[in-house]
């Protein structure tokens, strides 16, 4: 949201695409997005809101489901984790993310952090037994970089046949894949979206477009999941989210492109 009033968009964005989960960065106001988006449906969405603690999250989580199928299960200032119950596939552990920028902290702290919610993540597969896990948000990393691909990191794949061995192990620790399907947007050229954030740096080494917002699967998930099920979103109705070179416009929408997520059957709506 980029701490702005966008309530509109989000609303648009919502009833464009069914979606049924939405998931919100820097979201100043979410009373402001619920009530926009709650005025045009006959399926509103809630607040979220955590109960079990008092330190602030840079996340907010709103859904049409009810409350006993989408629930609380871990809350830090940097990630979210949720249970949603009931689906045809079992239980899914939702997990939102919003990393450090690299504008702010050190390389050596955000492979840290990283690297601390991937163990967490494991420690709670764990504790509820299964790894039917999807994680999404703005990593502030692109697929390539050791905190995505390492197996200290959170060991995103790009190649579901290597993902499809679920683990592998490591100078005798076992570490889960996670699987990739953002490694398919690199190398896009317009109008496509060449990625989901666009900065220039006057650097001799700097990559301008980054795919910093992903979305990542455990390889049990991957059944519900097609590669063309995750979309970086330029538009919405007639509104564009793009300056005049085709770069995120945060006078219109936010300095990231939103990205949306499908998982199959359709009764489990989007994701988004």
């Amino acid at each position: 949201m980029n701490r702005k009033p966008r309530e509109t968009l989000v609303s648009d964005l919502v009833h464009t695409h069914g979606v049924d989960i939405v998931i919100l960065a820097e979201c100043q106001r979410p009373d402001w997005v619920v009530r926009a988006v709650n005025h045009r449906t006959t399926k509103p969405l809630t607040h979220y809101v955590l109960q079990r603690t008092a330190h602030p999250t840079r996340i907010t989580i709103l859904s049409n489901f009810r409350s006993d199928t989408i629930m609380e299960y871990e809350t830090t200032r940097r990630f979210r984790v949720a249970q949603l119950r009931n689906l045809t596939c079992g239980e899914i552990l939702l997990v939102c993310c919003h990393a450090t920028s690299g504008l702010r902290s050190s390389e050596n702290q955000q492979e840290k952090q990283i690297e601390k919610l991937a163990k967490r993540l494991h420690e709670i597969e764990d504790h509820v037994g299964h790894s039917r896990t999807i994680l999404i948000g703005d990593l502030n990393a692109d697929p390539f970089d050791r905190r995505i691909r390492s197996a200290m990191g959170l060991h995103a794949e790009k190649s579901r046949s290597v993902c499809l061995d679920e683990s592998r192990r490591v100078d005798g620790e076992i570490y889960r894949y996670f699987y990739n399907p953002m490694w398919r947007f690199l190398g896009h050229q317009a109008p496509l979206a060449q990625g989901t954030y666009f900065r220039a740096k006057s650097e001799y080494d700097d990559r301008h477009w980054r795919v910093l917002d992903q979305v990542l699967l455990r390889p049990s998930l991957l059944p519900y999941f097609a590669d063309d099920n995750v979309q970086i979103i330029t538009d919405v109705g007639e509104t564009s989210f793009r300056d005049s070179k085709g770069r995120p416009n945060p006078k219109i929408a936010s300095d990231h492109f939103p990205i949306l997520v499908k998982l199959t059957p359709s009764a489990y709506g989007g994701l988004a």
